[in-house]
């Protein structure tokens, strides 16, 4: 207690005390202020960066640094940033300045937080890239010696099961033909995280060593327990891959007993699918049925069904199980179509019209009076294919191939103006353009005796499937009936060059040039 017998001193140290409390607050004021701002620059940089804003990033970043200097977080954003940048830059020489300012801001943000994996694995990644472009020879990197591998190491090493990091590791390895390391760090990805095989196999590097050490890891994850229902499912699909059906279906049934509870009617399918290769088809229908018993969308997983045994060749297999699975189930009425399209596969058309007629009658469907279409078709019943396909077009107006159908229909009817009509229906609609429909449309315009138009269409086709030696014999003969004889010969160069064994395109050349035109 400060003596009250002498007051005045007693106010002046109070007075001391509150100035030095007000400077001490004062500065922590400041130092929390510097920081508020700072993280709000930091904030505001990474929306930028996630909006590709990269330029505008960097300024944001450079105002946080200012700000809090020693915050490891923004230096590391900082690199990421001019790592970005660097890849933008068509210059190697301004590649290589990102690049390296890419370097200097993680290997900062690694001295502030040793033990940040990001920032070791970012260093890395600054110095791989220094080390590509020095690759190419640019004279900025003459003389310098870049070697991501200890940045690697270390990122991996504060990080063991860091996916990202041993697959970057992996492919620096490739690159460099470092094969036993990379055999090495494959094993340990793969054990790791047994879902990688699925990436790993498609990656440049793949090769039957890479293969071997892979599977070793998954072999070694099953064993030790680690993801074994993951490891399971990608030796399955590496064993089937190499045709080894019986071994596959082991590891995949197997698989579906860890986690059980996660099983899924896709899961059936695909196990079902590999017995089916097998050529055990009451095991594959017993999955099938397991997997309809589980599914939500029956309709959906038919059609694949329908796929997976036409695939095989086994449409009657699929009619014997449809119409099990009809009793068992009672499915979609619009599932009756994949009864329909299998009939058809089998050239049983008057039962498939049967059902597909039933069906519509029931509740008109567009897809059916397609099938319809397609059964007249067959039948060459040209008024039933016209009535089909006009209906399958009034119920969806933007179907392109139901206008394709109808446009066919009309065709052959020879009623040619509406025909063209859904020809050109028919393209607007397609959502890739198709050479097949344009040499459509061009048939019609021939019977039109509307050459020119014929031969703008055969030439578009050609624009999309130039390997077409009969689209280059169609143009020609466009090109013959306008009297454009040298272009007709040129074209017919190129179909003799594409079909050498379509002695016709060889024959009417020949009359071409010796009788100047020959209609």
């Amino acid at each position: 207690m400060i003596p009250s017998s002498n007051p005045q001193s007693a106010i002046a140290l109070r007075t001391a005390l509150c100035a030095i409390l007000l400077l001490v607050s004062a500065f922590a004021m400041y130092r929390l202020s510097l920081r508020f701002m700072g993280q709000i620059h930091h904030h505001g940089a990474e929306a930028l960066m996630r909006a590709g804003y990269h330029g505008l990033a960097l300024a944001r970043l450079n105002k946080a640094v200012a700000k809090i200097p020693g915050d490891p977080g923004i230096h590391r954003s900082l690199g990421q940033v001019h790592l970005k940048l660097g890849a933008l830059k068509r210059s190697p020489g301004l590649a290589i300045n990102q690049a390296r300012q890419s370097q200097d801001a993680y290997m900062r943000a690694a001295e502030l937080n040793p033990l940040d994996a990001q920032a070791a694995y970012g260093t890395a990644k600054a110095v791989n890239r220094l080390d590509e472009i020095k690759r190419y020879g640019h004279p900025e990197t003459k003389g310098v010696s870049y070697d991501p591998d200890p940045h690697f190491k270390e990122a991996i090493r504060l990080r063991p099961n860091g996916v990202l990091y041993r697959y970057a590791y992996a492919r620096y390895l490739a690159r460099t033909g470092r094969l036993d390391e990379l055999a090495s760090t494959v094993q340990k990805l793969a054990y790791t995280y047994p879902p990688s095989y699925h990436y790993i196999r498609k990656e440049p590097f793949w090769s039957p060593p890479v293969k071997e050490a892979c599977r070793k890891g998954l072999e070694a994850a099953i064993t030790e327990n680690v993801s074994p229902r993951a490891a399971r499912l990608a030796v399955s699909s590496m064993l089937a891959r190499d045709r080894e059906w019986a071994a596959a279906i082991e590891q995949y049934k197997a698989a579906l007993t860890h986690k059980a509870f996660d099983n899924k009617a896709g899961d059936y399918v695909r196990l079902g699918g590999l017995y089916m290769e097998n050529g055990e088809y009451d095991e594959a229908r017993s999955c099938f049925f397991r997997a309809l018993s589980m599914s939500r969308n029956r309709d959906q997983l038919m059609t694949q069904l329908y796929q997976l045994y036409r695939r095989q060749k086994q449409s009657e297999k699929f009619e014997a199980f449809f119409r099990e699975a009809d009793r068992t189930f009672i499915l979609p009425q619009g599932a009756q179509i994949l009864l329909a399209r299998t009939l058809m596969d089998l050239k049983q058309n008057y039962q498939a019209r049967r059902i597909l007629s039933e069906m519509v009658q029931k509740r008109p469907s567009a897809e059916g009076y397609y099938r319809l279409a397609r059964i007249a078709q067959a039948d060459k019943d040209w008024d039933g294919m016209e009535l089909a396909g006009q209906k399958a077009t009034v119920l969806e107006p933007e179907n392109s191939t139901y206008h394709l159908i109808f446009s066919q229909a009309l065709k052959q009817m020879k009623k040619l103006e509406r025909a063209e009509k859904e020809a050109d229906l028919a393209l607007k609609y397609e959502k890739k353009p198709s050479p097949w429909s344009l040499n459509h449309r061009a048939w019609i315009r021939w019977a039109r005796k509307d050459y020119p138009g014929s031969l703008k269409d055969w030439i578009k086709a050609i624009g999309l499937k130039s390997d077409s030696a009969s689209l280059y014999a169609h143009a020609a003969e466009a090109h013959v009936k306008l009297g454009h004889v040298s272009a007709a010969l040129e074209y017919y160069k190129k179909a003799v060059k594409l079909g050498p064994g379509n002695a016709r395109y060889g024959e009417r050349m020949r009359k071409i040039q010796t009788s100047n035109i020959q209609h």
